[in-house]
């Protein structure tokens, strides 16, 4: 009975533990994260399973510095399906998203390498709806941005000058429009 009992909590661990372990996938791609032999890679990416997504990360090969962080459907790496971030090489997050079914949906934004916010888009299904662009001056202050309603044919800009006080203000709807000069441009 003993003897029983002892094969059983054994068969139960051991199930247990084989359940813990997961299978890792390895990838290799060269510079333009195209798939290649390992001996022409220029990343190597490494997958594993996470509730039911393949969680990929994809690492420069000299620098072991991440690029990539997404989520697979599967192993072949065809469907996109949740989070997706990629980082420059000086390990600066670019770009930060989410894909639904490989469509980009819901916000997506990007960075400079000043860390800077340079994009932040609005997708639905793939098709990108809404987009603000920033842009910003030597001393890193912003001075720009546009929101462009491409749903529905709006465009407004927003111009600063170096104190930060408004000086332009641009509304178009279609091809018709204003521009409001509010100050003099340092």
């Amino acid at each position: 009975m003993i003897c029983r009992t002892l094969a059983y909590c054994f068969i139960l661990v051991t199930m247990s533990l084989s359940s813990l372990a997961q299978k890792r996938y390895v990838y290799y791609f060269d510079d333009k994260l195209k798939y290649t032999q390992k001996s022409k890679s220029v990343y190597t990416g490494y997958g594993v399973m996470d509730n039911d997504l393949l969680l990929l990360q994809i690492l420069d090969n000299k620098t072991n510095q991440k690029i990539v962080h997404a989520y697979y459907t599967d192993s072949s790496l065809v469907i996109s399906q949740g989070l997706y971030l990629t980082y420059s090489k000086n390990g600066i997050k670019e770009i930060e998203g989410n894909y639904d079914n490989n469509l980009e949906e819901g916000v997506w934004k990007k960075w400079n390498e000043a860390r800077q916010l340079i994009d932040s888009s609005v997708y639905s299904k793939g098709v990108k709806a809404i987009t603000v662009t920033f842009k910003y001056d030597k001393k890193g202050k912003q001075n720009y941005y546009d929101i462009t309603d491409i749903k529905n044919d709006k465009k407004q800009v927003f111009v600063y000058n170096d104190s930060g006080k408004l000086v332009r203000e641009i509304n178009f709807i279609g091809q018709n429009g204003t521009i409001k000069n509010l100050m003099l441009m340092e």
